[in-house]
Formats: structure tokens, sequence, C-alpha cells
């Protein structure tokens, strides 16, 4: 089944949980919620692999989802991906990511490793960004974050003060907005919510419920495309049949 919010799924790094995920997503992916925000979401997780080292930019695609997916409505997490930097990280390996993200769960498949899998490169550079991170010992030794307090320290302190402008606009009024951006908000908000709403009967018409995710009584159950397995791990994943 193929819903408005579904996104492409990830052929290089093919396996997908919605462990955890399952958690901040146990509903159907909102369509303004996949416009807007996923996408977001999904470069910062790449920034944050990227920036330690353990991947390289060139390995995500562009314009495409990899790391984050959203499959029959529902919202998935790339396995495939946490399990190649267990495996590249220093001390660590996709059996450890596996116990300490997902928890031991029978039925999970083995990690097969992929041409590109090793990286004794990106191995050294991760040792190098743990290293720094253990070297840490207080948070002003922190360069980034902090420049980061001081430009929005900045930002607050430079802002007018509105209780002198000689426009009616008050501070209080700021945060009403005017009627035809209320409307509009209105009307994207009664879109969003119908759709979310058609999402949810298709399910329930196939005898699928919209549930917080569960620990599964008979380990993983499996949703199989032809190019990529959502594992389930330590939840419950619910698939039209």
């Amino acid at each position: 089944m193929f819903t408005v919010t579904d996104t492409s799924l990830s052929t290089r790094f093919p396996i997908y949980t919605r462990a955890n995920v399952g958690e901040v997503f146990p509903d159907p992916v909102a369509p303004a919620t996949r416009s807007l925000l996923l996408f977001e979401s999904e470069l910062g997780w790449r920034d944050a692999y990227i920036r330690m080292g353990a991947f390289e930019a060139n390995e995500f695609p562009d314009d495409e989802f990899c790391i984050l997916g959203v499959a029959g409505g529902y919202c998935y997490l790339n396995a495939s991906v946490m399990r190649v930097f267990g495996e590249r990280a220093p001390g660590l390996s996709w059996k450890a990511i596996d116990e300490q993200f997902f928890g031991a769960q029978p039925g999970i498949p083995d990690y097969i490793e992929q041409p590109g899998d090793v990286r004794p490169d990106l191995t050294e550079q991760l040792e190098q960004t743990f290293g720094w991170v253990f070297s840490i010992t207080d948070v002003d030794q922190l360069d980034r974050l902090n420049d980061h307090k001081a430009r929005t320290i900045g930002l607050r302190a430079s802002r007018p003060d509105f209780s002198s402008m000689s426009d009616p606009i008050s501070p209080n009024s700021l945060d009403r907005p005017s009627d035809g951006f209320s409307a509009s908000l209105t009307s994207i908000n009664s879109i969003d919510s119908a759709i979310t709403k058609l999402v949810r009967s298709t399910f329930a018409n196939r005898a699928l419920t919209s549930r917080r995710c569960q620990t599964s009584s008979s380990g993983s159950m499996q949703r199989r495309s032809s190019h990529f397995t959502a594992n389930c791990f330590k939840s419950t994943f619910l698939s039209p049949r």
C-alpha cells in the first residue's frame, strides 16, 4: 500500500525498523509533517554522522530520504545505517548497536557486510572524534556551542523596544496572526487532518489499528517489498496485506 506521505527507501542501506522511532511517530505521519519537517530531520541525522566522521556526504542521496523513511504511512528508522556506524566505530560492532538501540530480540536478521561498509579512514576519524569528546571537561571548551549561544543572546538583545514604538501593534498582538493568515492556516490544518484520517481509516479497513509501538510477543514481524525489509526489532510492525 502506498500513501501520500510515503518516501523513497534506500537500496544501499535496506533494513528499516519501527523501534524507537515508533515512540515519536506512533500514528501515521501527517502530510504537513512529511512536507515541512521530515526531510529537515533527515538532514540533521546526516550532518551529525558526517561531522563526527562516521560517513561521507556522498554516501547519502542528495534529494531522497535514507536515514528516515515512510512506508504505508508510518515512519521508519534506517537500521542498516546504524549498524554500519557500529562496524566503523572503534570498540563497537553491529551487534553492540542492536543491543543498545533495539534490545536483544529474536528474529533479527544478521548483519551482512556490503561493499563500502568497512572504512579504515573513517574509523580513524571516529577515533579522533571520540578522543576529543572524552577530553572535554567544561562546557566553555565547546566553541561552536558557545558561539551559537552568544549569537542567540545578541539577537535577543537587538530586538526593538515594542513599547516605545508608535505603531499600534503591541507585543501581545504579535502572537495573534492576521485574519488572512489564520484562514490559510485553518485550511491547511483541515486538509492535513482530513488526509491523516483517511490514512488511519484505510488501515482500519484492513483490520489494522493505529496504536503505540509495543513489544511483539512473537519477535519481529516483517513487511517486504522488492527492495527493502522493514524489521520491527523491538516493536510490532503493522502492515497491510
